[in-house]
């Protein structure tokens, strides 16, 4: 039988009232365009920027379709965990914010395409509200059972990071909803609503002929406004060519994918890897007040691994983020061979000051390390990651960020405006 993962939360007492924050008043507005728009069209995107409350804002229109007695399909295109601070009312006890909601991800526990359809279809509901489905397009993509009555089912599908389905299957989903049933009403949302590289740009509008944009502001007017704020930064320059750090085997084509792999195929390249990261670790030390300040290091995938880490393509792509770790806790300064053991714990048991996170590690412990790193004064103080946290990550007390990848975009949502600096290398 063909099987997903799916978390459904019954509906009971405590989980009847839905509370969201209140919206200011061009929230609303754009809300009531939002949806006066959909009353005549089929499809259509906002673009804001980062940090604006695209998700904030996509909760309260689900909200009021839900309280219509409509299905509402909420996508992300491959990341868990906005899909997560999205259907959680609350990620640590694990409350869903919409009562009668269900949640389709890697994380979840196993049941059948039948589970879905009873959750859909049967009427147990006495207040005559709707039904909300929180998937990633992975999760879609991979069964097609799950992908048709999904479809046919979705009254209104709302898809955060929308520019991501211009390359990653999603513009074929759309078109099967649109073939299936012409009364579902599609809205995006994105802060960069175009793929690829000059040349070979793709747009939003390019998903369909019926994908309008609906509303824009862009930062300038948002810091204006007073609603973002501008960012202290340091802009790390060194000698190293791009072509040589990172994987360009395929030539510029690389450029069009969403990330660019950095090259271990020799010793020299690795070695070429920690000089970078050691210029990285002497500016942090040099610009950072207090070690005991969180800080956030997106490090970038690599490939090509010729002496270690063979046993999955997983574990060869977390190799810089492990090499950061070690640098910056003063475990490896100039060479990493192949005796060299990665970890994230000292001796007894506790975080290091600097841990590494990737889709490898199990989920429980990814917990506990982001758990760790949102609890103020505690280790591990910096965080280096690969391939995770790149959109919609929350946590208001982050003091510094660090980018060792190239990058369109990043998000992570932050109150602590005023000191943080970004080092982009």
């Amino acid at each position: 039988m063909l099987t997903f993962k799916i978390s459904w939360k019954k509906r009971i007492s405590k989980l009847d009232k839905i509370e969201l924050p209140k919206l200011n008043e061009e929230k609303k507005q754009i809300i009531s365009l939002i949806i006066e728009y959909l009353e005549d069209n089929k499809m259509g995107y906002i673009k804001v920027p980062t940090g604006w409350g695209k998700t904030f804002l996509a909760k309260h229109i689900m909200k009021k379709y839900y309280e219509q007695g409509k299905v509402v399909l909420f996508v992300v295109s491959a990341n868990n965990q906005l899909l997560d601070q999205t259907f959680y009312k609350n990620v640590d006890n694990q409350l869903p914010l919409f009562p009668n909601s269900i949640a389709l991800s890697s994380k979840h526990a196993k049941a059948g395409i039948n589970d879905l359809k009873r959750f859909v279809e049967l009427d147990n509901n006495p207040s005559k509200s709707g039904k909300i489905i929180f998937a990633s397009l992975q999760s879609i993509n991979n069964n097609e059972e799950l992908r048709g009555y999904l479809s046919q089912k979705a009254d209104m599908v709302i898809i955060d990071e929308i520019h991501n389905f211009i390359e990653n299957k999603g513009n074929t989903f759309i078109e099967e909803i649109d073939k299936n049933n012409r009364q579902t009403k599609i809205f995006g949302m994105t802060a960069t609503p175009f793929q690829g590289v000059i040349g070979h740009l793709k747009f939003v509008e390019d998903i369909s002929a019926e994908m309008n944009e609906i509303f824009s502001k862009n930062l300038s007017m948002c810091i204006a406004e007073g609603q973002l704020a501008e960012l202290n930064y340091t802009i790390i320059r060194n000698n190293e060519s791009i072509l040589d750090l990172f994987d360009f085997t395929e030539g510029l084509k690389a450029l069009e994918q969403n990330d660019l792999y950095i090259n271990c195929a020799s010793d020299e390249h690795i070695d070429r890897i920690i000089r970078r990261t050691n210029l990285a670790k002497r500016i942090y030390d040099e610009q950072i007040n207090t070690h005991s300040s969180k800080t956030l290091i997106f490090c970038a995938p690599t490939k090509n691994i010729t002496s270690r880490d063979r046993e999955s393509p997983d574990k060869v792509a977390s190799f810089h983020a492990k090499i950061c770790a070690a640098i910056f806790n003063k475990e490896a300064v100039d060479k990493i061979d192949c005796t060299f053991s990665f970890s994230n714990y000292k001796n007894n048991g506790f975080f290091k000051d600097t841990v590494y996170l990737c889709s490898v590690i199990p989920n429980r412990e990814q917990n506990e390390i982001l758990k760790a790193f949102k609890t103020a004064g505690k280790p591990p103080f910096v965080l280096c990651t690969v391939g995770m946290l790149t959109e919609g990550f929350d946590y208001p007390d982050l003091e510094n960020l660090i980018l060792f990848r190239p990058t369109k975009h990043a998000v992570v949502r932050t109150t602590n405006w005023q000191s943080l600096k970004i080092a982009i290398d």
